[in-house]
């Protein structure tokens, strides 16, 4: 690893504050310019009605489209950044400047996070009222659109071995379950090498410190990801004695 110094801290801190502002940007424009009219019947003006509507629906899958492929990209840049920032090593002022910097790209990711959900529900109004204008007129509608741009990422299905004590091979159990191990693949896109918690408290913040940002607020992952992802990196110990243990060191795990 490259001896990291004030000045690459810095230097990240302003890419990803340029990312989060450029993607909030497009964001607000779309909700407040793009969308900002209900589709009416009025406003076909000469276009048959019908053609009308069926544009509507063009547009508004259009623009699903570029927001699914802006956050995709968005959250590529915003992880790839934090990965380096996460690469600082712990125990001097230099971590304290890279955790201030991580907790406020967290705070605006937040921010970000209710406008993709604004986003997403003036979305869902505009095609509702689309289709009023439809039926109204008495023609076709447009049809279901899922209005999702954080596209979750679905765990594999594997099989495991439920019996964690030493048995004979005849004696182990396997079912059809969500993969508890988190592959190499998994968390590949992100760049980002998760460290174990051994449940020594001491460690905790600097395990917590990454584990928030990269996987409990991450909405590339669905809960039960999120959960397995956490179980995968305790250590054996630590798991099997007292994962309930978490329930007060990390709030957010009761949500996953």
């Amino acid at each position: 690893m490259s001896y990291i110094t004030h000045e690459n801290i810095q230097e990240w801190g302003e890419t990803i504050s340029d990312i989060q502002k450029t993607y909030e940007e497009e964001l607000t424009t779309s909700i407040n310019t793009t969308l900002r009219l209900n589709p009416a019947a009025k406003l076909a003006e000469t276009t048959p009605i019908n053609v009308y509507i069926a544009e509507y629906g063009v547009f508004l899958t259009s623009e699903l489209e570029k927001f699914q492929k802006l956050h995709k990209k968005y959250t590529e840049q915003y992880n790839a950044v934090l990965s380096k920032l996460h690469e600082t090593p712990i125990g001097n002022l230099l971590a304290e400047t890279a955790k201030t910097t991580i907790e406020q790209a967290h705070s605006k990711n937040a921010d970000i996070r209710k406008k993709v959900t604004e986003l997403e529900n003036k979305m869902k109004v505009r095609h509702i009222a689309a289709n009023v204008v439809a039926g109204e007129e008495n023609v076709t509608p447009i049809g279901k659109i899922n209005f999702e741009i954080a596209v979750k990422k679905q765990p594999n299905l594997i099989d495991l071995n439920t019996d964690f004590n030493k048995t004979s091979s005849n004696n182990h159990q396997k079912v059809r379950s969500f993969n508890t191990e988190t592959s190499s693949s998994a968390l590949s896109f992100r760049h980002v090498k998760l460290p174990n918690f051994d449940g020594n408290i001491s460690q905790w913040s600097a395990f917590y410190m990454i584990f928030k940002p990269t996987v409990i607020d991450n909405d590339e992952y669905d809960d039960v990801m999120k959960h397995n992802i956490l179980r995968n990196h305790l250590s054996y110990i630590f798991h099997s004695i007292n994962l309930l243990y978490l329930n007060h060191l990390l709030p957010e795990y009761n949500s996953v």
